[in-house]
């Protein structure tokens, strides 16, 4: 497998979180080591796969991810595809109340209208620290005020209820600055900025080409009217303290989303 480049020297971005792209559940292990063996200098902590919906049988892989694999601070399975009470299903909700007891972040990739299911699993494991990926794919097509719209800000305030949740500003919403804007405004409006990353969906979203990357880590966080130290926490802040990255997190005595959550 060639590795790919990950041009983030003299960009904004100083260091990167590495989030698996989706993998067979015999795969997830390899993935990590594979990433591990690219070395990149950059790399501060891995969001791993896990097979959350074996329900309590996930134990077994989560411990072995933390045992073996150190660099490993949360893991993803994709729910973008799965249908309706896939997400609140016994076996699920298992398996994330597992990832919790490993201290391990859960990445949640999901559609617009999964929100609500989503918020609804973080009732039942309010122990879990959870980041919303892609800004929870709102609807750009239909628009902010449009119905779908109002359902997608409806499903994101009641994550935001929780104050072990995040977001993060990548894929499409992120990219599209045209029609995305009104959604990360949206976004850091709901969760203010000591609970929004900035996530590159490298290379899907962004094009894997150096001088491009570089340019879109520059722009990140302009033109949302934020202050130097909210840009900070968008831009590197929030993902340290979620991911337990070393690095002090800016804002001083700002809470951190582990305080939150402790």
């Amino acid at each position: 497998m060639r590795r790919p480049q990950l041009p983030v020297r003299g960009a904004s971005l100083p260091t990167a979180v590495f989030v698996q792209a989706d993998c067979l559940d015999e795969q997830a292990f390899d993935e990590v080591r594979w990433v591990e063996s690219l070395q990149w200098p950059e790399l501060a902590a891995i969001v791993a796969y896990a097979p959350v919906h074996q329900g309590e049988r996930v134990g077994e892989h989560l411990a072995r991810l933390r045992a073996e694999h150190p660099s490993v601070r949360g893991v993803r399975r994709l729910f973008q595809d799965e249908g309706a009470g896939f997400i609140v299903s016994a076996p699920v909700v298992a398996g994330l109340r597992e990832t919790a007891r490993a201290g391990l972040v859960f990445d949640a990739t999901v559609r617009a209208v999964q929100l609500m299911e989503l918020a609804r699993v973080h009732d039942d494991v309010p122990e879990l620290r959870l980041v919303v990926d892609h800004l929870g794919n709102p609807p750009l097509e239909a628009g902010v005020r449009s119905s779908e719209g109002t359902r997608w800000r409806h499903g994101l305030r009641a994550v935001a209820a929780h104050p072990g949740a995040a977001v993060k500003l990548s894929g499409a919403a992120a990219a599209d600055r045209s029609r995305g804007m009104p959604f990360v405004l949206a976004a850091l409006e709901i969760f203010a900025p000591d609970r929004v990353m900035a996530g590159s969906d490298f290379p899907l979203s962004v094009p894997p080409d150096a001088d491009e990357y570089r340019r879109w880590a520059a722009d990140t966080g302009t033109g949302l009217g934020l202050a130097d130290d909210e840009l900070d926490w968008v831009r590197h802040g929030s993902a340290a303290a979620v991911y337990r990255i070393p690095a002090v997190a800016p804002g001083g005595n700002r809470p951190t989303i582990e305080e939150n959550i402790s």
